[in-house]
């Protein structure tokens, strides 16, 4: 009965081995997964940044443009490339 007893302790013991293994293999793979992803999110964030500073930074410059013009100086350059409200109002101006 005790050799019995002893031997379900050893297979027992083997299968929390085994099953340790697994959980932390598991949690390995499954934290890289999560930086990698974090990784990611935070490059496309980076680049929307950056597409959102570019695409407001046009409409700023042809507001001090306008205010160029509107004191008085008709030799303001005008930048009016584009199909967005801002350059067809530049378009207007010139």
């Amino acid at each position: 009965m005790i050799e019995n007893s002893e031997s379900l302790r050893k297979i027992n013991l083997n299968e929390i081995k085994t099953s340790a293994e697994s959980v932390s293999a598991t949690y390995r793979q499954s934290h890289a997964i999560t930086w990698l992803a974090i990784g990611l999110i935070l490059g496309r964030t980076l680049l929307y940044a950056w597409r959102l500073t570019v695409s407001s930074t046009p409409p700023i410059a042809a507001v001090g443009a306008a205010k160029t013009i509107a004191t008085g100086d008709p030799t303001q350059t005008l930048n009016t490339r584009g199909q967005d409200e801002a350059a067809q109002r530049l378009q207007a101006m010139q």
